[in-house]
């Protein structure tokens, strides 16, 4: 039985593809620190498996880097609350979402959904990018994954997904920090946005923006742009996997 083997991204966004090609849709990002299983080898890619979401896709063989199955249990120390910033102590990058060692201990007063707001809002204008998840690029789900992540809770990838994370709230009844689902004409989940307040979303489409909200949906220059089909609230952040939320 060939042992399974364990990674760890080195870099500070590495791609995540639909099938093994560079041409191939970019599915999601893997921001540095965060870990995953190798499911299958092929000599140029690797399909593999997000420790913190499950999620699955490609990536270049060339990019691995191993690690122990004990970092691959528990990657998650702290996280930066900033889009995108350089440590000289380490050299590296590290964009939002990623953990950052030497963040550990510093107080941080606010909480957890102001965090998560925060980090949000701190990503506005970043151009829209299907599977990006860091300030050169992101997509609607991207955007709440990594902003909650700031505030402590470890979501799924995608917003279909997301729905299921939360409690429902009716219209009228939203708050700061609720997010906001939309569905198309057949009536699946393809869009996510954050509550700011009673009448605004922060979301991804085209660039990451505020836009109006309402009982029918966003608002965009006086046109509307996705329909409303949920709000839902998230519980308090939970500790998992070995990662504890500042």
């Amino acid at each position: 039985m060939t042992a399974t083997l364990y990674g760890r991204a080195h870099l500070a966004c590495i791609p995540m593809r639909a099938a093994p090609s560079h041409r191939s849709e970019l599915v999601n990002q893997l921001l540095f620190n965060e870990t995953y299983q190798v499911l299958e080898q092929q000599p140029e890619w690797l399909r593999i498996q997000c420790r913190h979401d499950s999620y699955e896709g490609w990536m270049a063989a060339n990019q691995f880097q191993p690690c122990t199955e004990t970092v691959w249990e528990t990657p998650w120390a702290a996280v930066t609350a900033t889009p995108m910033q350089w440590d000289a102590t380490t050299q590296r990058c590290y964009c939002m979402g990623s953990p950052q060692k030497d963040q550990i201990g510093k107080a941080i007063s606010q909480d957890a959904i102001a965090r998560a707001c925060q980090a949000a809002q701190a990503l506005l204008n970043s151009p829209y990018l299907w599977g990006g998840r860091t300030c050169a690029g992101i997509d609607c789900s991207g955007l709440v994954q990594v902003a909650y992540r700031v505030g402590g809770w470890l979501l799924p990838r995608d917003a279909s997904q997301q729905l299921a994370s939360g409690t429902p709230v009716a219209w009228g009844a939203q708050q700061r920090g609720d997010l906001a689902f939309f569905d198309n004409a057949k009536g699946a989940i393809t869009h996510v946005g954050i509550v700011l307040d009673a009448g605004s979303v922060l979301h991804a489409s085209a660039w990451v923006r505020v836009d109006r909200l309402d009982a029918a949906g966003i608002w965009h220059q006086g046109v509307q742009t996705h329909r409303l089909a949920a709000l839902r609230r998230l519980a308090a952040p939970r500790v998992e996997g070995g990662w504890q939320p500042l």
